[in-house]
């Protein structure tokens, strides 16, 4: 398995600081010995949303996956501060990602691409794992995305819980 932090340096990217939850839940948890499962987790930077509106009426595409791509380097930054050392992660079973939509866009695995590329420039295209995009009318602060992913973990033989 490659290091993902040398990945993530060859394509210029920083990790963010870990985010905080926004309500009365955990970010993460980890579950079995090998499970990691995020907390839909947005597209804040420094604090504030990058991108907010619905896509087709006042965000584009490359807006949007913008927006789900700094879903994916925060949900990144949770699962550092979580496990440690994000070379523990596998690849991912399930992705989620929730796209604010007007009623006539019809292009959210569009939108989705955006996460669903640079997991796979990290993981690989064989760990990328399935995926849902699903228009909602919707998100917290008015964010365009958010994204949840259940991970498979290198086992470690400790038991873990919430983050």
């Amino acid at each position: 398995m490659s290091d993902i932090y040398k990945k993530i340096e060859e394509l210029s990217l920083k990790i963010p600081k870990h985010t905080s939850s926004i309500g009365r839940y955990n970010m993460m948890t980890v579950f079995g010995e090998n499970y990691l499962y995020t907390s839909g987790t947005g597209c804040a930077k420094d604090g504030k949303p990058l991108v907010v509106g619905h896509l087709g009426k006042d965000v584009s595409l490359e807006e949007g996956k913008k927006a789900t791509r700094q879903c994916a380097l925060n949900i990144l930054a949770n699962a550092q501060e979580c496990i440690g050392d994000l070379n523990r992660i596998s690849k991912i079973i399930k992705m989620t990602v929730f796209i604010a939509s007007a009623g006539e866009f019809h292009e959210q695995s569009a939108v989705a691409d955006g996460a669903s590329e640079l997991f796979s420039a990290l993981l690989g295209a064989e760990n990328q794992g399935v995926r849902s995009a699903i228009g909602v009318s919707a998100l917290p602060n008015g964010q365009s995305a958010e994204i949840e992913v259940l991970f498979e973990l290198q086992k470690t033989g400790k038991k873990e819980s919430e983050c």
